[in-house]
């Protein structure tokens, strides 16, 4: 009996990783096939895979993952309050919550997915390292104009230091473009681990891979601008002095952490090398996955949709406040997600039927369609 049940294990191991590789086929075929492009596109520019950056993307995630999980356990904890025991009800709460995050199923499918988001994000990482190699900018003075055209004449960033030109004010901005890579790990992970539905997860996932593939590295190479920050770098003019001039001012009295990376990107970029890397402003993959958070809050609940809706406002500002972008990159940013948003759907619908025909599991709507996103 003793060998039987230790030979099952594996067994049951292999089983539940090879039914979440299964239902996450359709998007390993597309990472495969897009970090297959990237090896290529970097061995002819003759760049290297940029391990340095995916392994501060992965500290980054770990240390989002050690928060997110005992959140789990916390939210589990909150849910189950009110069917707990008399007897023992901290013991039986603690052990119900730590089985819902230790539950097998939901760990291969989230592990699984990991796995193939480290390999798309190292990817990603290598094809924008070699934007100003495949064309360099070109498009800056272009987008300045049509900023300029939008606003009648006046640069945006006047109007945003019109408004948060205080220090305190820019610094908020600066702390909340900070915050997005905390939201976006959290998120990701959070549908990657806790979603029911299967066809909004596939939605999500399928659309957050399109927008980073689409528009952070095919429409950034075709519109390739390195963003305001760096537009008297380039020799194209001192349009934009007086707002970095100004940022450099605020930052004497409130830390103002935009400055520094956008010294350490300068960097990586003039010597060809450097601890982070990847200059490209259009179209803004901060306001695009902002704006696909805002989506997916939407369809979470509408309280979390406007949260986010509000939180995705706050970095369009943001990104043209700190001379991170043009507000022609935002409006390019969004426009990518919502395609992306529409095209998720139709493959995701594609990915359900497929994992139905294979009998793995049921996909669609939530039975009661009040929520998108129910804890077991």
């Amino acid at each position: 009996m003793a060998e039987r049940s230790n030979g099952s294990k594996p067994r049951r191991l292999g089983a539940l990783l090879g039914g979440a590789l299964r239902e996450h086929l359709g998007l390993a075929l597309f990472v495969a096939i897009y970090a297959a492009t990237a090896a290529i596109v970097a061995e002819a520019v003759g760049r290297s895979v940029n391990f340095t950056m995916a392994a501060k993307a992965g500290l980054l995630a770990t240390m989002v993952l050690a928060v997110f999980v005992p959140a789990m356990v916390a939210l589990q904890l909150v849910r189950l309050r009110r069917t707990a025991p008399r007897t023992s009800p901290t013991r039986h709460l603690l052990n119900q919550s730590i089985a819902y995050v230790t539950e097998a199923r939901r760990l291969a499918g989230g592990l699984v997915f990991l796995a193939i988001f480290t390999v798309f994000m190292l990817s990603f990482s290598t094809l924008k390292d070699a934007i100003p190699s495949l064309n360099p900018f070109s498009w800056d003075i272009a987008f300045r104009d049509l900023d300029n055209w939008m606003f009648f004449g006046v640069p945006p960033w006047k109007l945003s230091f019109a408004v948060f030109g205080s220090g305190f004010a820019t610094f908020v901005l600066n702390l909340f473009y900070n915050a997005w890579f905390f939201v976006l790990y959290i998120l990701v992970l959070w549908i990657a681990f806790v979603a029911n539905d299967r066809r909004f997860r596939l939605q999500f996932l399928y659309a957050y891979f399109l927008v980073w593939a689409v528009g952070g590295n095919l429409l950034a190479a075709v519109f390739s601008s390195a963003g305001p920050v760096y537009f008297a770098r380039l020799g194209l003019g001192p349009d934009f002095e007086p707002q970095m001039t100004a940022l450099n001012a605020i930052a004497e009295t409130w830390p103002i952490w935009a400055l520094d990376t956008q010294e350490a990107l300068w960097s990586a970029y003039s010597n060809g090398a450097g601890a982070i890397s990847g200059i490209s402003a259009m179209p803004s993959m901060h306001v695009a996955s902002a704006f696909l958070f805002m989506l997916a809050g939407y369809r979470i609940d509408r309280r979390l949709g406007h949260a986010l809706a509000f939180f995705a406002g706050v970095i369009v500002i943001g990104s043209v406040h700190l001379g991170w972008h043009y507000f022609a990159d935002a409006l390019l940013g969004m426009a990518v997600t919502l395609a992306a948003w529409a095209a998720a759907a139709f493959l995701a619908r594609w990915d359900c039927r497929r994992i139905e025909a294979a009998e793995i599991a049921t996909c669609g709507a939530s039975p009661t369609g009040e929520t998108v996103l129910q804890l077991r």
